[in-house]
């Protein structure tokens, strides 16, 4: 998936900047059922083409059409929380507090 940071026009089409871009080519061959039941949920429209030729704003392979790539974020406690040590719960009020009293490390 990718999105355009700028307006483009394709196919006659004005579509504006935060436009999503789903390339079959870079997808699992599951792509139209995933995106037929976000369009059902959220009442996205989706747009199908047969080319990538813009006419007009940045084209899909230059810098401004950028990727979103998965999100991976780990973290690890000494301690986890758990309800028989309470200090170690993270709720809205202490997961600042939670954070800074247990050492933790990023997982790359």
């Amino acid at each position: 998936m990718k999105s355009s940071d700028e307006p483009f026009t394709l196919l006659d089409k004005r579509y504006p900047s935060g436009t999503l871009i789903f390339e079959i080519g870079d997808n699992d061959p599951g792509l139209n059922t995933k995106l037929a039941a976000l369009v059902e949920t959220t009442g996205a429209r989706i747009v199908g083409v047969n080319t990538s030729w813009v006419t007009d704003g940045p084209s899909f392979g230059s810098n401004k059409v950028l990727p979103h790539l998965p999100i991976r974020i780990a973290m690890a406690w000494m301690n986890p929380p758990t309800a028989i040590m309470p200090e170690t719960a993270v709720s809205s009020s202490n997961a600042a507090m939670a954070i800074r009293s247990h050492p933790f490390a990023p997982i790359v």
